[in-house]
C-alpha cells in the first residue's frame, strides 16, 4: 500500500471486491468458530482454525496494518482504501479471537469416552438404578 499514488476507476474496484472476498472469507470462518463454541465440538473448532490458517496465509491480512502516511498520496480513494483494509484487518483479528475462543473451549470440554457413548452416556459399569435403591 505504500507504493500507491492514485486510482482509477478499476483500481478501486478491485480493492472494493479484495476487502469484499476477504471479509466474507472471515465472516465464514467466524461462523463456523461461532457453531464451535456453541456446540463445544471440537471437530468443528479444529475445523475453524483450519479454515482460519487457509484463510490467512491466502490473504495475508496482517498487512492490512502496514503503516500508511496520509501524505503520500493525495489522493482521497487511496486513502479510503486504506482505511477500508484497515476496518478488513480489524475483522481479521477479531475472527482469529473467536477462533481462539472456540478451541480453548472445545479442549477444556472432556472428551466422552467409546464406552459411554455405547451405554448411552453411561458408564459400562455403573448401574444406574443402584443409586436410586440405595437411597430407599
Amino acid at each position: 500500500m505504500l507504493g500507491l499514488f492514485a486510482a482509477a476507476g478499476l483500481a478501486e474496484a478491485a480493492w472494493a471486491m479484495a476487502m469484499v472476498q476477504i471479509f466474507l472469507t472471515f465472516a465464514v470462518v467466524g461462523f463456523v468458530a461461532g457453531v464451535a463454541l456453541v456446540c463445544r465440538s471440537r471437530t468443528i473448532a479444529e475445523g475453524a482454525a483450519l479454515l482460519w490458517v487457509c484463510g490467512t496465509l491466502f490473504w495475508k491480512p496482517w498487512l492490512c496494518f502496514q503503516p500508511f502516511d496520509d501524505s503520500a498520496s493525495t489522493d482521497p480513494d487511496v486513502v479510503s482504501a486504506a482505511a477500508g483494509f484497515r476496518n478488513v484487518g480489524f475483522v481479521w483479528v477479531a475472527v482469529s479471537a473467536g477462533v481462539a475462543c472456540s478451541l480453548v473451549v472445545a479442549m477444556l470440554r472432556p472428551r466422552r469416552q467409546p464406552e459411554q457413548v455405547a451405554a448411552g452416556g453411561v458408564a459400562p459399569d455403573t448401574d444406574p438404578g443402584a443409586a436410586a435403591d440405595s437411597g430407599a
